[in-house]
């Protein structure tokens, strides 16, 4: 980058094809409107995850949908069903679903702030109750959205080591006992028989 005499360099490739051994560990990572065109969500986070440093920053923005449900959930519309009316807009969290994802992780969120409805944040509930509905109504043709309400996130949150449970990371890698070897799994789980 020539500006400034910066010594900030850009690098054109995939995602998919990101390594540690290309570019090293980093301290903060921003990673601004790509998740929800990714086909893959958890594969890309935990790539994204295997470069931060621990305690590292990432700060992410991504489309949402935004709902009242309690539980994690993953909006995947395909062609004409995206709320974009774009065939690459194919991955959307809910707040709790991108929070959790990331948790699982290790990586705990400092900050969350949503683009066009921030009072959602406050009470997700009351996105639906009758005084929201209206607010809610006209949010929804501003963006021209017919089936989810979608809004814009940004996420900052801290690789956290002692936050990620290892057993079950590791049983989401692939990485049961009997793939560690006996020895190993008494070792780091004498109740493993």
């Amino acid at each position: 980058m020539p500006y400034f005499n910066s010594k900030v360099e850009f690098y054109e490739f995939k995602l998919y094809d990101l390594k540690l051994e290309s570019f090293g560990m980093f301290d903060v990572v921003v990673f601004p409107g790509v998740l929800y065109h990714l086909r893959y969500p958890f594969w890309s986070l935990r790539l994204i995850k295997s470069i931060v440093n621990d305690y590292g920053d990432l700060i992410l923005e991504t489309g949402v949908m935004l709902d009242d449900n309690e539980e994690a959930m993953l909006f995947c519309p395909t062609g004409a069903e995206s709320p974009y009316n774009d065939p690459t807009s194919c991955t959307f969290f809910n707040l709790k679903g991108l929070k959790d994802t990331l948790f699982s992780l290790g990586f705990t969120t400092q900050n969350m702030e949503l683009l066009h409805t921030p009072q959602y944040l406050d009470n997700p509930k009351a996105f639906n109750q009758p005084k929201a509905l209206m607010q809610k109504l006209r949010f929804l043709l501003k963006q021209r959205m017919k089936k989810a309400a979608i809004d814009r996130a940004t996420v900052v949150s801290k690789l956290m080591p002692e936050a990620l449970d290892t057993d079950t990371f590791n049983w989401w890698e692939g990485l049961s006992p009997e793939k560690w070897g006996r020895e190993q799994a008494v070792a780091e789980d004498p109740t493993w028989r």
